[in-house]
């Protein structure tokens, strides 16, 4: 249809054949005579040879880039130069007169091909379909559904469990998973359970060992679990992980890093800390202690000692004699002493170090973690201090209750972190009235 001053054109958006054998779709648009005489200059994006104007803007609606043209007219063979700006999104100076071409672009009611709006997700590939009003995606790998939204990659079904919560993170470079409850199975021999995933806090890929939030007062508990796949019941307050269970998990699973949250109202201080990932933080978690250096340096001594005092051949005879039935003694002392000390989970005697080994997160306000170098429950101030845990939580529950303790020089209070029953205590301690509101939270993680 010609009208004065304008060509227009509707093109339903069915394809030639050869369109289709080059896998492109045609769009619909009314284009109109914008400026006779003129051409639109450094946008060119692809030259035809064309028949007329109607060829030339098909071949516009045809290359998905095009949003205007410059025909070339009066000519046995025209040119039409497809560009990928509007004149008037160009330069004015991109505009120049040429009495061999004409400007063509498209009207308002231009229609955008359905892929323009991103449907595919995941980083799917949008494939329109030569009718213009379908498509289909072709899905990255770990995704699939009509948009790509459902995935299936490592840790998204019992069928496609990951090793950790970290491995889950680091299996979708450029992709970003969210908090949430994935599947895990950190050895072929255990069946495949879920866990909570932290894929937010310090970069993410943090497995939850206890998630928990008042909902009423709780209610006291001694019950230990044995068998990590009880992660999945991170939030009930009941279950709790022994240290040797925790030990367990980290040789299968493997981690070397520790994060413990708590809020309570009552308190209205946060405690947030993470081991670091270095020669202190790493004490911390699995520890520095060797049995067989401790007793050779027992020996040791006690020779050097022996051989200075003035003590007849007789008597030192009697001293080492019973030394050595101390040492026996002494010997089965400390493999005892491993397994109650061995710390948050393998092997730290003397305790290790407090200042240094962790790290405060941005949302921590607690007196603990800002007197560090006060850490121990037999501090006085100069003696015995900075270091974790409390001399009566030494065995199995090292791993949840008392793990770090800060004791005031001026009132003597205890400010502690304890994730067990009634004695659930959060930069407080025996005694404080701190009581349990609902919405206090108590968290565990490793990484």
């Amino acid at each position: 249809m010609v009208i004065t001053g304008y060509i227009v054109y509707l093109l339903m958006m069915l394809v030639c054949a050869t369109a289709q054998n080059r896998g492109d779709c045609s769009r619909k648009a009314v284009f109109k005579l914008k400026y006779k005489g003129r051409s639109l200059l450094n946008h060119v994006i692809a030259e035809h040879d064309v028949e007329d104007n109607f060829d030339c803007t098909f071949e516009c609606l045809t290359n998905p880039q095009c949003v205007s043209l410059n025909f070339e007219k009066n000519a046995s063979s025209p040119t039409c130069e497809l560009n990928n700006i509007t004149a008037a999104a160009a330069p004015s100076s991109d505009l120049a007169s040429d009495s061999t071409k004409d400007y063509y672009d498209a009207t308002g009611d231009y229609v955008l091909p359905v892929c323009v709006g991103y449907p595919c997700k995941n980083g799917g590939t949008c494939i329109e379909s030569c009718d213009w009003r379908n498509y289909e995606c072709q899905c990255a790998s770990d995704y699939t559904d009509e948009n790509c939204q459902k995935w299936i990659g490592p840790g998204s079904s019992e069928n496609s469990p990951a090793k950790s919560c970290l491995q889950i993170l680091s299996s979708f470079v450029g992709i970003k998973r969210g908090n949430g409850v994935y599947w895990i199975q950190p050895v072929p021999s255990v069946s495949p359970f879920t866990v909570y995933c932290d894929m937010v806090t310090d970069g993410g890929g943090w497995t939850a060992i206890k998630k928990w939030e008042a909902t009423s007062n709780p209610f006291s508990t001694e019950n230990t679990w044995s068998d990590y796949v009880r992660l999945s019941d991170y939030h009930d307050p009941q279950y709790l992980f022994s240290a040797p269970t925790m030990l367990k998990l980290k040789q299968d699973m493997g981690y070397d890093q520790m994060r413990f949250y708590c809020y309570k109202e009552s308190v209205k201080r946060v405690v947030h800390i993470m081991t670091n990932q270095d020669e202190h933080g790493y004490s911390a978690v699995r520890g520095l202690f060797h049995p067989a250096e401790d007793i050779g340096l027992l020996v040791q001594t006690f020779i050097n000692n022996m051989n200075v005092l003035p003590f007849a051949p007789d008597v030192r005879a009697g001293f080492v004699e019973t030394f050595r039935r101390l040492l026996v003694r002494k010997a089965l002392a400390l493999i005892k002493y491993v397994e109650a000390r061995s710390f948050l989970t393998e092997y730290p005697s003397p305790n290790p170090q407090a200042c240094e080994s962790f790290t405060r997160l941005p949302d921590d306000t607690s007196f603990l973690s800002g007197n560090c170098a006060l850490w121990g429950d037999l501090c006085d101030g100069m003696n015995n201090c900075n270091y974790w845990g409390h001399s009566a939580y030494e065995g199995n529950w090292r791993s949840l209750c008392r793990q770090a303790v800060y004791k005031n020089q001026v009132t003597m209070a205890l400010h502690m972190i304890c994730f067990i029953g009634e004695k659930l205590y959060c930069d407080d301690s025996v005694g404080s009235d701190a009581s349990i509101s609902v919405g206090d939270k108590f968290m565990l993680y490793v990484r």
